[in-house]
């Protein structure tokens, strides 16, 4: 059965799922309007809208696939819930559909095998893996420090696609 996963651009958007739809409840906390707010609290009350945790397993499992591809930093702790969440769901055999405009959940579920869509945007056309760089003294870092400064110069730390394979 095709479920949608929904990210909080969907849901700002006020997109109205016709199908079972999932989200998590940091999704929710991302939620500033309140009456953006209400619309969604009202829609899980009515059952249109199931709040579910992922268990830690995939959050995991996420957490490893985005530090591997680069994408760590740019996901939002609910960005990943929302990936972990559809990668649980896949597992106990439904067929979720990511529903978001953020580049880089798209990114990830596509690393991830899973069905996404865009609202508003046209959605990615190549799948990337980050790197994260020196622009000063060109070091490539596999794992970026912390606080976003290189050790070796002291620059500021940027990221760039190492490779990209085209999607669709």
């Amino acid at each position: 059965m095709k479920v949608l996963v929904l990210d909080s651009s969907a849901l700002i958007q006020g997109f109205s799922p016709a199908e079972l739809a999932y989200t998590v409840g940091a999704v929710l906390a991302e939620l500033r309007d309140e009456l953006t707010r209400l619309r969604v609290e009202s829609q899980a009350a009515s059952g249109m809208i199931n709040i579910r945790e992922p268990d830690e397993h995939y959050v995991a499992l996420v957490a490893e696939e985005a530090r591997r591809r680069g994408e760590g930093a740019s996901l939002s702790v609910a960005d990943a819930a929302l990936l972990s969440l559809a990668i649980q769901l896949k597992d106990e055999g439904l067929e979720p559909v990511v529903a978001s405009d953020d580049y880089a959940v798209q990114n990830m579920a596509e690393h991830l095998g899973l069905q996404y869509r865009s609202l508003a945007v046209g959605g990615i056309r190549k799948r990337f893996r980050w790197v994260t760089y020196c622009p000063g003294c060109r070091r490539v870092f596999e794992e970026a420090p912390p606080d976003g400064v290189c050790p070796v110069c002291g620059t500021a730390l940027k990221r760039r696609p190492s490779d990209g394979v085209r999607v669709r």
